[in-house]
């Protein structure tokens, strides 16, 4: 029996359950298979799908190629879980499942590339900064490493507004509402208490400014927002009345700002031993803070429901004995319980149960990975959002004249 003869339902059981790779390989055996794998309730039911599966998750990094001493470039590899998953049962530290992955470099060459960051991932979409020898100012591409497909965004504002990228906070994610993706822009500088938020929405193709943000913001290695429950969120402080920090929140489909306050019975402890490093990240789908301390030692806290102060609880406290370690974060738990850190330079393990910490992963042919974000192959266009709601908009007002006309 072939599967041509089974009933359409049952063909799509299948192919939901094959990986998106192996999906679009099958997009192109027949008219029917293209027809179902193109359906958007497709495309969001598979990556529903991958989402629960550990198995499709990969680690996407950019860093520089040095396979050529003196001449290194920027590059971007992945690894797939499976090649993960080893590091955390066994001592050996090395990973040979880094495979190198082309990027969207159009409409200049790869030599011309100066660097490379990635700001963002959602849904199996990569938000790309790029910045080229030739200008200053970022390029940002959304892309689906899994389809190839790619979206040049357009500048945010004047061109001197995208110039110094170290000097602004990208964030990427899905507002549930409007069913569309958004990039998020915050410039940043040690000299001001205030900034303005920018944000571009994929379906409209446009970026609007949205409120001031009435506080410092804190400076962070990466450059990349986490994306979790919806928001966005960074770390902040005012100097306003009695110093503090907290979380900042920023909610994609009502774009308001909240803010989140730190561990209560983590003040103590900041009386005590001077902190030397703050990160939030998300851990086990709970937003998480990394304090790392001048004593040498990091404390890991978990927000166990989301927006509720009380449910802070310290997971974990770890001494370190590299500086790599001082600025990591958790991005990976294993179903063992150990945790994947990543050390901006090198990744680590972390054994819950001994206390101990152990490198992992070196990339190879590489020095100083810059960016890390897990991601799942998906079939998500980058181009049917905006090209659909174009579509729709141009069809509403070709209505709208008809019926003036008709009057």
């Amino acid at each position: 029996m072939s599967l041509s003869s089974l009933l359409e339902d049952i063909q799509v059981e299948i192919l939901l359950k094959l990986p998106a790779s192996s999906v679009l390989a099958c997009k192109y055996v027949c008219k029917l298979w293209f027809t179902l794998v193109s359906k958007p309730e497709f495309i969001k039911n598979h990556h529903h799908r991958a989402i629960q599966r550990n198995s499709d998750r990969k680690l996407l990094l950019s860093h520089y190629d040095s396979t050529r001493p003196g001449d290194e470039k920027p590059a971007i590899s992945s690894i797939d879980y499976a090649s993960i998953l080893p590091l955390s049962l066994s001592s050996d530290y090395e990973c040979d499942g880094e495979i190198p992955v082309d990027y969207p470099i159009s409409p200049f060459r790869q030599e011309d590339v100066k660097f490379l960051r990635i700001l963002g991932s959602c849904n199996g979409l990569i938000c790309l900064g790029i910045v080229t020898y030739d200008c200053d100012a970022t390029r940002i591409c959304i892309w689906n490493p899994t389809t190839k497909e790619y979206k040049q965004i357009p500048r945010c504002g004047s061109p001197s507004s995208d110039k110094n990228w170290s000097y602004a906070k990208y964030g990427f994610g899905f507002d549930n509402n409007s069913d569309d993706y958004k990039v998020v822009r915050i410039p940043w500088d040690n000299y001001c208490e205030s900034s303005v938020i920018q944000v571009y929405t994929m379906g409209s193709d446009s970026w609007h400014e949205v409120q001031t943000i009435p506080y410092w913001l804190r400076w962070q290695e990466r450059s990349s927002l986490p994306f979790f429950n919806g928001a966005l969120h960074w770390l902040g402080y005012t100097t306003q009345g009695t110093s503090s920090d907290f979380i900042v929140s920023f909610e994609l489909s009502n774009e308001r700002l909240a803010q989140l306050p730190f561990p209560e019975k983590n003040r103590k402890d900041w009386d005590d031993s001077e902190k030397v490093f703050t990160s939030v990240g998300v851990l086990r789908d709970c937003n998480c803070l990394n304090i790392g301390y001048t004593d040498d030692h990091i404390d890991i806290w978990v927000m166990q429901d989301y927006g509720v102060p009380e449910s802070w609880t310290k997971r974990f406290t770890f001494s370190i004995n590299l500086h790599d370690l001082m600025c990591c974060r958790p991005i990976w738990s294993f179903e063992n319980g150990d945790i994947l850190l990543d050390g901006f330079s090198n990744f680590f393990i972390y054994d819950p149960r001994s206390g101990k910490v152990r490198m992992a992963m070196p990339i190879r042919h590489s020095y100083k990975s810059r960016d890390v974000e897990f991601y799942v192959e998906s079939l998500v266009s980058v181009k049917s959002n905006t090209c659909l709601k174009k579509l729709i908009k141009m069809k509403l007002e070709g209505v709208r004249m008809n019926l003036e006309g008709a009057n």
